[in-house]
């Protein structure tokens, strides 16, 4: 019996990407808040948001289940058994959510080819017996709903299927065999078993508890047993997994466990922040730096909401510069270089990062939200400059455009700006006939970490003779979990880039969070997401308060929920999108007396703008559906995620690494045009 146990210890190394443990980060960044003369306006709990204990790789089910499981993974007989027709055993996963239910763990042990039947087996947690008749019962009632539902639409696979021929029965009873095989590694290898080959893995286990992050059976690596035919068991005393198996499946897993620490290492990078100033004229610049009070939107009846407030840098005293002396981060080409080194670098790290991944850029202003004071109202721009760069130092896009006026105005300035915009379809030659799309997303409390869903819906005219017969049709519905710590996705990239003459910043944000499958969810969110509608008759109306999401009564733990209606053009010759929306914010609070009673708070609508590349999207699906130990794919070059565009500068010889460059001056025309429609809208008057 080979020995790879070298091989093992060697790839089994600690990766060179990891996270250090929460001590060492603590020592390398000191506290902002023991500063005096620095004035702390972010939460505490954002802070401590990085350092909270990593979830588990995949989605498990309710620990309270794993007592059921690891009794049948210890190889102990089921505590009754039940026949289950195969056609709903593969197409329907009811009876795992059955399971689920009443704690239980199911799994196929037999096929009886003649009769067309699987057996499922039931374990329960040793002595809850009750617990797996219940689970049988229902599986049963299950059964004989979905056979008199068939009977009653004439669709009775018992009546009408059609007999296997020879070779498919003898298909479907290997690829039968292949999957019972395939499950055997799942539990501990059998008693006194001989294998071709046995790999050592140390494991981290200083910085990563195995059963905090792959469950307390390791059921996260599960797919790995399966795919090398390999039992993987831990031995706490040397810290290690053993890989039991062929040569072959041995040293594959050893691999495929290297890649489970980075991906581990993936889900706890920490945020790449920077602050950048942009300068539309080089030839002149500001000497002084003083800020601006911001409100923030508020819910309109609330005096006391309308009291919360943000400081904006504005600069002061400009002057002109000798064409020698220019500002540290005021040139472009230099904001393009450092733009290119943080976002390169930063998804080089991402290539093992198991969820959902959205990179967007918005445009909004700029709060300091973690500062140091001024001295006398003002800072020198010198000293402004060297504050941006500080450790303790934090800042923040709004999510709102920001200027009530310039926003109401922002479509109107859209909707002319030809040249520079132009409609997502071919079949659509005006930017004003662009028609909107809307999307709802609800925040449900979960105990394992908040719960996200979006669904967006688009017109569509299936008789295309105009509005009367119109229909709305969902364009997509996707499910992520967020941290505990957080009620917004994990911040990767944070790099914004601010004009100190408005205080308007274009913010490169890319965030992170944990994909969820439908089968992994709750039943009763499941089953609340198919009820979501949309108001046709509401959805029509483009003014006022938001809320076209038909009879949507917050019977769930619902903590609050957004509705947008958004634009969408893309940048001539090119494929970013320019997204305008006009979205509105409501919260819901649950009665302390009545649980089930929710009230429900509204704050203003309001208008905002992103940018992003229609591909983004394309390559971040491969981590979104990434595998136990796979690594996504795509390119972590510039030209891949910030391609020039299909007419590229061929006067100025410029290559496809400059697609930064030429999007950072488009990114300009596109914040003048907003920010300067709301003079041109009201007669050239600057409006408050």
């Amino acid at each position: 019996m080979a020995d790879n146990r070298p091989r093992g210890r060697r790839s089994g190394a600690r990766p060179q990407n990891r996270v250090p443990n929460r001590s060492t980060r603590d020592q390398r960044t000191p506290s902002p808040g023991k500063v005096d003369d620095w004035r702390l306006l972010v939460d505490a709990k954002r802070r401590e948001q990085r350092d909270a204990a990593p979830a588990y790789l995949v989605d498990i089910d309710d620990t309270d289940s794993h007592p059921a499981e690891a009794e049948w993974r210890s190889h102990k007989l089921p505590d009754c058994t039940i026949d289950v027709p195969d056609h709903l055993f593969w197409q329907d996963s009811q009876h795992e959510t059955i399971a689920r239910i009443h704690k239980t763990f199911v799994i196929a042990q037999d096929r009886y080819a003649e009769s067309g039947l699987i057996s499922i087996g039931i374990w329960a947690s040793r002595g809850d017996d009750v617990a797996a008749r219940r689970t049988k019962q229902d599986i049963h009632d299950w059964v004989l709903r979905e056979i008199d539902s068939r009977r009653v639409q004439g669709l009775s696979k018992f009546a009408k299927s059609k007999s296997q021929t020879a070779d498919e029965r003898r298909r479907a009873e290997r690829k039968w065999q292949r999957e019972v095989v395939k499950q055997q590694y799942r539990q501990a290898p059998p008693m006194g078993a001989a294998f071709g080959a046995i790999g050592t893995f140390r494991w981290p286990v200083e910085d990563y508890d195995p059963e905090a992050v792959l469950g307390p059976s390791f059921e996260a690596l599960d797919r790995i047993r399966m795919d090398t035919a390999c039992h993987i068991i831990f031995t706490p005393k040397i810290e290690s997994f053993n890989i039991l198996g062929s040569q072959s499946g041995v040293t594959k897993a050893v691999v495929l466990l290297r890649n489970v620490c980075f991906q581990i290492a993936a889900r706890q990078l920490d945020s790449t922040r920077r602050y950048l100033l942009h300068n539309a004229d080089d030839s002149q610049h500001f000497t002084a730096v003083a800020l601006k009070q911001y409100t923030h939107p508020h819910m309109p009846g609330d005096d006391a909401d309308r009291d919360k407030t943000g400081q904006s840098p504005r600069g002061e005293d400009l002057v002109e510069t000798d064409g020698k002396i220019l500002p540290t981060d005021g040139s472009s080409h230099r904001n393009a270089l450092l733009l290119k080194a943080i976002v390169v670098h930063q998804l080089s790290r991402l290539h093992f990062y198991r969820g959902h991944l959205d990179l967007r850029i918005r445009l909004g202003t700029f709060l300091m939200t973690q500062y140091k004071m001024p001295v006398d109202g003002s800072y020198s721009f010198e000293d402004f400059q060297g504050m941006l760069k500080q450790t303790q130092f934090r800042g923040e896009v709004t999510m709102e455009l920001g200027h009530r006026t310039r926003e109401n105005a922002a479509l109107h300035a859209l909707q002319g700006a030809k040249g520079l915009l132009v409609p997502q379809s071919g079949m659509i030659a005006r930017l004003s006939n662009v028609k909107p799309v809307y999307t709802a997303v609800f925040i449900f409390t979960d105990r394992a970490g908040d719960l996200r869903h979006s669904v967006t819906w688009h017109k569509v005219d299936p008789d295309g003779v105009g509005n009367s017969s119109e229909v709305f049709d969902t364009l997509s519905r996707s499910w992520v979990r967020l941290d505990r710590s957080s009620s917004t996705p994990v911040p990767l990239v944070d790099v914004s880039l601010t004009d100190l003459t408005d205080g308007s910043a274009w913010q490169f944000d890319l965030v992170g969070a944990h994909a969820v499958e439908n089968k992994r969810l709750p039943e009763n969110l499941a089953k609340l997401a198919d009820h979501i509608k949309i108001d046709p008759e509401e959805a029509r109306r483009n003014h006022g308060d938001i809320n076209f999401i038909s009879r949507f009564t917050p019977y769930l733990p619902t903590k609050s929920y957004q509705q947008r209606v958004s634009y969408r053009y893309n940048l001539a010759q090119s494929d970013y999108v320019v997204e305008l929306t006009r979205s509105q914010d409501r919260i819901c609070t649950a009665s302390s007396c009545n649980p089930g009673d929710y009230t429900i708070k509204a704050f203003e609508p309001r208008w905002s703008l992103e940018v992003y590349h229609s591909s983004w999207a394309t390559q971040f699906a491969q981590n979104e559906n990434l595998a136990v130990g796979a690594k996504a794919q795509w390119d972590a070059q510039v030209g891949t995620w910030f391609p020039m565009d299909d007419m590229g500068d061929m006067e100025a010889g410029k290559t496809t690494d400059d697609g930064v460059e030429q999007l950072l001056a488009k990114l300009e025309v596109l914040r003048q045009l907003v920010m300067r429609s709301a003079k041109e809208i009201v007669g050239g008057m600057e409006v408050a």
